[in-house]
């Protein structure tokens, strides 16, 4: 996966998206989202590591199906909330 930490003075978000998705652009009639290598493309992690980040942050997009799947699994996102464009899921969560 590939990972970013975003922080401004009083503000933080981390993207993360799934290795193959990195500069990729997904379309559909309503809905375009650029996963691009400014916003997500940090640090090549491990998934693995996916918990050790997201309990940093309030504020993520995720996106990929492994890497949403796993912030289920880790209860960090709700299976509700995850949306899904041309078979990859993402999500936006925005904390306090």
């Amino acid at each position: 996966m590939w990972v970013k930490r975003h922080r401004r003075e009083k503000s933080a978000v981390l993207g993360v998206c799934s290795d193959e998705l990195l500069g990729k652009t997904l379309t559909d009639e309503k809905l375009q989202l650029e996963i691009s290598p400014d916003f997500f493309g940090g640090e090549k992690r491990p998934l693995s590591e996916l918990k050790d980040f997201v309990d940093e942050f309030n504020n993520m997009m995720l996106v990929g199906n492994d890497v949403v799947d796993e912030a289920v699994k880790l209860g960090v996102v709700l299976e509700e909330n995850v949306k899904t464009l041309k078979g990859v899921k993402w999500v936006i969560c925005l904390g306090e």
